[in-house]
């Protein structure tokens, strides 16, 4: 298992903004829901994600 450290540093952005462009509608819509979803119950004082945050994001992504 990653450190937090570790898996922020190995997240290519210009990847994950390919990824995120060539997404279908409706799996916008999905990550959408996740992250609205994300505002409303966490508290974003810390930029690091839980890891189910992280699975789910690594799983609608395929990173």
């Amino acid at each position: 298992m990653q450190d937090n450290q570790s898996y922020s540093k190995g997240i290519d952005f210009d990847s994950l903004v390919e990824k995120i462009v060539e997404l279908t509608p409706i799996q916008l819509e999905k990550l959408n829901h996740f992250i609205d979803d994300m505002l409303q119950i966490d508290d974003f004082s810390s930029p690091i994600l839980s890891e189910q945050e992280k699975q789910t994001l690594s799983k609608m992504l395929k990173i």
